[in-house]
């Protein structure tokens, strides 16, 4: 047996010498990520806290990665599909962001003060926003 396998309802991988993958991500042919456990089970749904106190989370098997609708909340998971939690983050589009540290949730319309002691406004798309700005009727350029 090699691949990918279903046993009695749950989801494992086989390397083509036979053996089962475990504690291992593995790149689908499609590009996105699987996670298998030390118990050679895929994570299929939800958020799964790894030993090393990091937090990934999975849908239908598939690792979240990039910019994430959960439940109605953006959240972002890094290339190894690290969430981000209490940070700001560089997203692919070239724009910064903000994700609470409880949560992981992004931070929209506010004020924030980044590490270097600077003021961001993220606007409705959480994204900071540069140039002259009016927000809550002020004139305010970042």
């Amino acid at each position: 047996v090699t691949g990918a396998q279903s046993i009695n309802g749950v989801n494992y991988y086989f390397l083509s010498n036979g053996l089962q993958l475990r504690d291992a991500i593995l790149k689908n042919e499609d590009g996105t990520y699987a996670y298998y456990g030390n118990d050679g089970r895929r994570y299929e749904n939800g958020y799964y806290q790894f030993m090393s106190g990091v937090w990934r989370h999975f849908n239908n098997g598939e690792m979240s990665v990039g910019l994430t609708v959960i439940d109605g909340q953006v959240q972002y998971f890094d290339e190894m599909g690290y969430q981000a939690k209490g940070k700001f983050v560089t997203t692919a589009d070239g724009k910064i962001r903000y994700f609470d540290k409880q949560s992981g949730n992004m931070y929209r319309n506010r004020f924030i003060e980044n590490e270097e002691g600077k003021w961001l406004y993220l606007g409705e798309d959480g994204a900071a926003v540069t140039g002259s700005q009016t927000i809550n009727g002020q004139h305010l350029y970042f």
